[in-house]
C-alpha cells in the first residue's frame, strides 16, 4: 500500500490527525528490521488502538518487543486492497477481533538515524472499537487501561532501545491526542481575533491579516494555531503559520499545513471562493520557509526561487525574503 498517496482521502474520511515529526536513533537490530520492511517496499505501519466500552486497549505480543511487553496491533492493506478492509482483516488475523475504525488520531513521520545513515518511516495511528459480539478466544491479547498503557510506555522508553523508545513515544503521543481532540476549520470571527494577536500578524508575507484565507486549529475550544493562504494572480502562497506555545511539539503545525493543502486541491472549494481562484490554483501552492525541512513531511519539495511564479517572486522580494528557501507543494 502506498500510504502517502492515500493520506488526503484518509484525512477526509476519518478526520484530521495531529502530525508529529520526530527523530530517533536505532541500534543495529532495530535498523535491520526497518531495512527488511523497506526491502519489501513498505515504508510505513498502521497502529490500531482498539478500545473496548470500558476504555481498555487491546495489546498484543510482537516479535520486536521483549517478553512481558505488548504494543498496539499493527495493521495494513495488501496491494489492491482498500485501507479499511486491510486494517479490519489484519485485526481479525492478529488479535481475533472484528473491529470498526473510528478516527484518524495521529500521524508520525519518523527520521531514523543509525551509524551515520538516515531513513524515514511513517506511522498512522487509528482508534477502533470491537464490533458487537464475543471476544476472541486463543489469541494473544492483553487488555490494558490508559494508565497501564502509560506505564508500559515508560518501561519501554527506559529500556535504552531506540525502536522500543519510539513505540513508547507513539503510545504516549496517541493517548495525549486522544484526550485532546483536534478540530481544524475555516477561521471565524472569534479565531480571527486570535490570529490578529498571534505571530502571524508580524509575518511580512501576510500583508493585512484580514486579506488571506485562514484555517484555525482548536483544542477543547482553545486556540491552537492557524495558517493562511494568499491568492496571488498566478499562484497561491502559504503564510502566517503559527502554533500557540501551549501546543507546540504536538503536531498541530503540520496538521494545519495539510488541511490547507488538501482543501486547495479541491476544485469545488476553490470555486466557492469566487472567480479568479482557478488561475491562482494552476500556479500551485508555494511557501517561503526559514527551515525548508519543516514542510517536507507535508508534501512540499524545495525549489529555486527563480522557479516560482512571478507573483510569488514579487511577494518574496517585497517581504525581503528572496534569500530564504522556497518550496512547492508536490503531492
Amino acid at each position: 500500500m502506498y500510504l502517502n498517496a492515500q493520506l488526503p482521502s484518509l484525512r477526509s474520511q476519518w478526520g484530521r490527525p495531529y502530525h508529529l515529526w520526530i527523530t530517533q536513533d536505532f541500534d543495529e537490530k532495530g535498523w535491520f528490521h526497518l531495512g527488511k520492511s523497506k526491502t519489501l517496499g513498505r515504508t510505513h505501519d498502521v497502529a490500531l488502538y482498539v478500545q473496548d466500552p470500558g476504555g481498555r486497549f487491546a495489546l498484543m505480543n510482537h516479535h520486536t518487543t521483549p517478553p512481558g511487553f505488548q504494543r498496539a496491533q499493527g495493521a495494513g492493506a495488501a496491494p489492491g486492497e482498500s485501507f479499511q478492509h486491510g486494517v479490519k482483516r489484519s485485526a481479525k488475523e492478529e488479535i481475533g477481533l472484528e473491529v470498526e475504525l473510528q478516527k484518524f488520531v495521529l500521524h508520525v513521520t519518523l527520521d531514523v538515524r543509525h551509524a551515520g545513515d538516515l531513513t524515514t518511516w511513517e506511522t498512522v495511528a487509528f482508534s477502533a472499537a470491537p464490533s458487537p459480539g464475543p471476544e476472541a478466544v486463543g489469541k494473544q491479547v492483553q487488555w490494558a487501561t490508559a494508565s497501564q498503557l502509560e506505564e508500559l510506555a515508560r518501561r519501554l522508553r527506559e529500556g535504552g532501545d531506540g525502536a522500543l523508545a519510539y513505540r513508547a513515544r507513539l503510545a504516549e503521543s496517541y493517548l495525549w491526542a486522544l484526550e485532546h481532540p483536534l478540530t481544524i476549520k475555516e477561521a471565524g470571527e472569534r479565531m480571527m481575533a486570535k490570529i490578529e494577536a498571534s505571530s502571524a500578524a508580524k509575518d511580512p508575507l501576510v500583508g493585512h491579516v484580514r486579506d488571506p484565507f485562514w484555517w484555525a486549529a482548536e483544542v477543547h475550544g482553545l486556540y491552537g494555531g492557524a495558517v493562511g493562504v494568499r491568492f496571488l494572480p498566478d499562484a497561491m502562497l502559504l503564510v502566517g503559520l503559527n502554533v500557540h506555545p501551549m501546543f507546540r511539539g504536538r503536531g498541530i503545525g503540520h496538521a494545519l499545513v495539510e488541511c490547507a493543502a488538501d482543501r486547495l486541491q479541491d476544485q469545488a472549494f476553490l470555486d466557492s471562493l469566487g472567480p479568479g481562484m482557478a488561475k491562482a490554483a494552476k500556479g500551485g501552492l508555494w511557501v517561503s520557509a526559514d527551515s525548508s525541512g519543516y514542510y517536507m513531511p507535508s508534501g512540499f519539495k524545495t525549489a529555486r526561487a527563480g522557479q516560482a511564479p512571478p507573483s510569488v517572486i514579487q511577494a518574496l522580494k517585497a517581504a525581503l525574503r528572496e534569500d530564504k528557501p522556497v518550496l512547492h507543494f508536490a503531492p
